[in-house]
């Protein structure tokens, strides 16, 4: 499986918001996101900046 961490951009740094996120989408103005074990999450205004399959992180910027 392929899980990445979720960040949001506070002040210009990372803060943690979800360990495993296996699903991330912007869905009505809003980012929603979804963790390995069902947990759930979302984000009204934010966009998704930056996307490191490598580095298995997804970083939003709350708008």
């Amino acid at each position: 499986m392929c899980e990445s961490k979720l960040y949001v951009l506070e002040r210009g740094e990372r803060k943690q918001v979800l360990e495993n996120a296996v699903l991330v989408k912007e869905q009505d103005g809003r980012v929603v996101a979804r963790g390995l074990l069902g947990e759930m999450v979302e984000f009204e205004g934010a966009r998704i900046v930056e996307v490191d399959a490598e580095g298995h992180a997804i970083v939003l910027r709350l708008e």
